[in-house]
C-alpha cells in the first residue's frame, strides 16, 4: 500500500475529492501516505499530528499538502 500512495496517491485523492469534502483523505491516506510527509518516524510514537482541535483540512493546508486547484 505504500508504494500505490507513492505513485498514485494523488489520482486516488481526485478520485476521493468527487464524492468526498476538500481538505479530507481516505483513511489508508492516513495510514500510509503521511510519514512521507514527515509526520511520522521509524520508531517514533504514534502520536495524533494535529495540533489542538485542528481539523484535517487545516493540517493539509499548514503542510502544504492540499492538492493544486484544492479549495477549503
Amino acid at each position: 500500500m505504500e508504494e500505490f500512495w507513492r505513485q498514485d496517491g494523488e489520482r486516488a485523492i481526485r478520485e476521493w475529492l468527487k464524492t468526498n469534502p476538500a481538505g479530507t483523505r481516505p483513511s489508508k491516506w492516513w495510514a500510509y501516505a503521511l510519514p512521507y510527509a514527515g509526520e511520522r518516524r521509524y520508531g517514533a510514537e504514534l502520536s495524533s499530528p494535529f495540533l489542538e482541535d485542528e481539523t484535517e483540512a487545516e493540517y493539509l493546508k499548514r503542510h502544504g499538502l492540499l492538492l493544486k486547484g484544492e479549495r477549503i
